[in-house]
C-alpha cells in the first residue's frame, strides 16, 4: 500500500465480454469514469 497517485489509476470495462462475469444485474447504475473504461484485451499491465 502506498499514497494514492491518480495518474497510476486504471479501470476495466465492466461488462467486458472476454473477461465473462455474469453480473446478474438488469440496469446497472455505473459511473462515467467505469462506463468509459478500456477493454481488457487493450489494458497493458504497469508491472
Amino acid at each position: 500500500s502506498d499514497y494514492y497517485n491518480k495518474n497510476s489509476e486504471e479501470a476495466l470495462l465492466w461488462c467486458d465480454e472476454t473477461l465473462a462475469i455474469d453480473w446478474e444485474i438488469t440496469d446497472p447504475i455505473i459511473s462515467e469514469k467505469d462506463a468509459n473504461a478500456k477493454n481488457f484485451s487493450s489494458f497493458i499491465s504497469p508491472f
